[in-house]
């Protein structure tokens, strides 16, 4: 396709107008309020569309095996078939031989509701086990004679099901996604997890499709992060590696690494086993295996350590300040769910770059308690971890759940109303945290940036109780981005 000019009208922010980082909420006499255009830092563009692709199957009604199987059996049309949110309190055990009567011919796989465990079929679980051949002793996780993998298994999961759906459907998947965020207000993104070189050429070449069809307009996607396999491969194909470098992160790719898992699967790692258990979570990795690492590694421009346990997380503030004293590298800590003593945060500020919350997942802290007793309390405690004079970010870690949906904004709200008292932020503080500030001066004199113009009802309901995704939706009346109404650029990336 030919590129297109933009032939749009650019629309003109007063400076009185203009949210600022101390000032980031302006009511307007018409019922609207604007904000700036937010940022969702951590992210999976390539995993959600993956799964959007291919039609993700909701089986959490699902409450035996036999009903399932035969709420699966109704898409054996498909090439592949994928379902989410397995309850596993009412189906703990899953095996290969139960999903082959759903089909022997295509590949099933299921996903538990952290995405770090599921179960294959036999088709399935030979694909990926043929494919896991090449990374075996440089991953964590395990695949069990029954089809059910864990942790690190997701990576070539997603690989399978992406390159079953074909490359140019995740491409346009890609577009498709990138202009919901935009509608629904998410105007920078941060891509934590590019788990396999396929979905790296895939986001490539949408970045290139984007500026085929808004040449005069960023791209969305501004880092990417990657497991170390992806980085090492990428140093088999140049030409690509420029183009990434060139795309994304004005500089190397990012190493995204993993701490310990996930409280849903109990693989977080904490410093008390959990509830009614003698396990206590997994270290996925450590600074010894770091050091080891970075002497293997090309140039990387950052890491992102994925932290949830309060254990974990003492580890990856220790991976962190061994990043900065071998190679300078700033370090991100994701998550820092369940963190126990924030002095050790405190102490490592030398070293780490920022703290990306989730907010999401404080609607968790119900279905934890079982796992975590009263440590659920401590769950995404923002308001301390600013205290410190911390930077945080936010982000969604959003997959394919009630996709397309304005995470960001419900996000907001679940920051402001924390059901932890002393884990509440001012409605201010939140959209700061997530605000690009992103306006300036354009050639002509005319204020141009991203913005979002909300209801402002809806914005004093953020403040005393957790929006719905519907009531986030409706009150989102016009975005900007970069001073273009944001429904003509959908219209664009759609067309």
């Amino acid at each position: 396709m030919a590129p297109q000019p933009l032939a749009l009208r650019r629309i003109d922010i007063p400076f009185t107008q203009r949210p600022i980082k101390h000032t980031p909420i302006v009511d307007r006499p018409d019922g609207t309020s604007l904000i700036p255009g937010l940022s969702d830092l951590h992210t999976h563009t390539t995993l959600g569309v993956i799964f959007e692709s291919a039609q993700l199957i909701d089986v959490k009604e699902c409450k035996t095996v036999d009903a399932l199987i035969e709420k699966l059996k109704e898409y054996r049309d498909r090439t592949i078939i994928v379902a989410c949110n397995v309850d596993t309190n009412a189906i703990p055990i899953l095996t290969r031989e139960a999903l082959d009567q759903v089909s022997s011919d295509v590949p099933v796989l299921l996903f538990d509701p952290s995405y770090h465990g599921g179960w294959l079929n036999t088709k399935a679980m030979q694909s990926i086990a043929e494919a896991a051949k090449s990374s075996e002793g440089k991953f964590v996780g395990h695949l069990d004679e029954h089809g059910h993998w864990t942790e690190q298994y997701l990576y070539f999961c997603l690989s399978l099901v992406g390159q079953t759906l074909g490359e140019e459907r995740l491409t346009q998947g890609i577009l498709h996604w990138l202009a919901d965020q935009l509608r629904h207000g998410t105007v920078r993104i941060h891509e934590m997890d590019i788990g396999d070189m396929f979905s790296l050429r895939c986001l490539v070449n949408a970045r290139e499709e984007w500026d085929r069809r808004l040449p005069d307009l960023p791209f969305p996607v501004k880092e990417l992060y990657a497991p170390p396999a992806v980085v090492m491969a990428l140093e088999t194909e140049p030409y690509l590696k420029i183009k990434v470098r060139r795309y994304f992160n004005m500089g190397p790719i990012r190493l995204k690494l993993y701490a310990d898992g996930a409280i849903g699967s109990r693989t977080a790692c904490l410093t008390r086993p959990y509830v009614g258990e003698d396990r206590a979570g997994i270290l996925v990795n450590t600074p010894e295996n770091l050091r080891d690492l970075l002497a293997t590694l090309p140039e990387i421009g950052g890491i992102a350590i994925h932290a949830i346990g309060d254990k974990g997380i003492k580890k990856a503030l220790e991976m962190a300040e061994l990043a900065y004293w071998l190679r300078r590298l700033p370090t991100r800590i994701e998550h820092f769910e369940i963190s126990g003593d924030h002095s050790i945060l405190d102490a490592s500020r030398d070293s780490v770059q920022g703290v990306s919350i989730q907010p999401p997942f404080i609607k968790d802290i119900g279905n934890y308690h079982s796992r975590l007793g009263d440590r659920v309390n401590q769950i995404n405690p923002v308001a301390k971890i600013l205290d410190l004079g911390i930077p945080v970010n936010f982000g969604t870690d959003d997959i394919a759940a009630d996709y397309p949906a304005p995470r960001m904004i419900q996000a907001l709200s679940q920051a402001v109303c924390h059901p932890v008292e002393e884990h509440r932020i001012p409605l201010e503080v939140a959209v700061s945290i997530a605000a690009t500030h992103e306006f300036y001066r354009d050639d002509d004199g005319l204020d141009v940036g991203s913005l979002v113009v909300v209801d402002s009802a809806v914005l004093a309901a953020m403040r005393e109780r957790v929006l719905t995704l519907a009531e986030a939706k409706a009150g989102i009346r016009q975005v900007i981005y970069h001073g273009y109404d944001v429904k003509d650029l959908v219209r664009i990336l759609r067309g």
